[in-house]
């Protein structure tokens, strides 16, 4: 019995040391449930990191030949006690929506918390009917360039994302669609000792 324990207990070490996901509750500011959802959209602490003069857009991403690929919004979530504090928030939306609306069709999102410990904990949210749900998280190393979506690891967002940009890439009927798929992977971007942006691609 004790030897049985001891193989789960290496088996369990090593799927957190080679995949990554972490299972410890995270918390920011003043939304409690980030485990359940995003925070809702109308509160006061979103913030958008790109927008156009005098209203809110989402950017398109296009393909080399000119047609939208898909659009992404950049939000921040604001600490209440620190506004230099925040969640970097990515929403992706399809190319078919109307830019016209501030996040057309949403289908899922990333979120990527406060640097702790070299880490930065990446949380991932389907979003259905203007709702969003949390369905996995991980860390990535604080590293300039660094993929968003672990390379050497299966995770369900990195299967979402595929599929949706491939779906999108068939819609305009464009080529290479692996090629793309690799190159619209968001990355870190350092900007000094703490802070970071994401890159969408």
């Amino acid at each position: 019995m004790k030897k049985l324990l001891v193989i789960l207990l290496l088996v369990c070490m090593l799927g957190i040391v080679f995949t990554g996901i972490v299972s410890a509750k995270a918390t920011f500011g003043s939304w409690k449930k980030w485990d359940e959802s995003l925070p809702p959209w109308d509160s006061k602490y979103w913030s958008w990191i790109i927008h156009a003069p005098g209203r809110h857009i989402p950017v398109q991403v296009l393909s080399p030949t000119g047609n939208v690929i898909f659009l992404y919004a950049g939000l921040a979530f604001l600490d209440k006690r620190d506004s230099k504090k925040r969640v970097l928030v990515i929403v992706y939306s399809s190319g078919t929506a109307d830019k016209e609306y501030e996040i057309p069709d949403p289908r899922f999102a990333i979120a990527a918390f406060p640097l702790e410990k070299e880490e930065v904990l990446i949380m991932a949210y389907k979003i259905e009917n203007d709702k969003s749900k949390f369905f996995e998280k991980w860390k990535i190393p604080f590293k300039d360039n660094e993929s968003v979506i672990p390379k050497d690891t299966d995770t369900q967002f990195k299967k979402i994302f595929s599929e949706f940009i491939v779906s999108q890439m068939e819609r305009i009927h464009e080529t290479d669609v692996g090629k793309f798929t690799d190159q619209l992977v968001p990355r870190l971007q350092i900007l000094n000792k703490k802070n970071y942006l994401i890159k969408p691609f």
